[in-house]
């Protein structure tokens, strides 16, 4: 039985490549439709494996984003994260 391949994993040259789409709904405030990350391997078991935990992570991260409350102003951001005056 063939094993399926997943579809966001893509071969560049000799090493694997993940490519994620962005959710719609992400896409403006991330300023991009697709990520890339090179896998650093050609062993297709340890591409797979990377390729789930990361995808994984990016899909926490997604809804991370969508939990955010969103902050126009400076004045809205506590002083910890606020920039520095020289």
């Amino acid at each position: 039985m063939a094993r399926r391949k997943s579809k966001y994993l893509r071969r560049r040259g000799i090493v694997f490549q993940l490519r994620l789409p962005i959710p719609l709904d992400l896409q403006e405030i991330i300023s991009r439709k697709e990520l890339r990350w090179s896998l650093r391997t050609s062993n297709t078991l340890i591409a797979e494996s990377k390729a789930l935990k990361v995808r994984l992570a990016f899909l926490e991260l997604c809804c991370n984003i969508r939990l955010m409350t969103k902050l126009t102003k400076v004045d809205e951001m506590p002083p910890i994260a606020q920039p520095l005056s020289l």
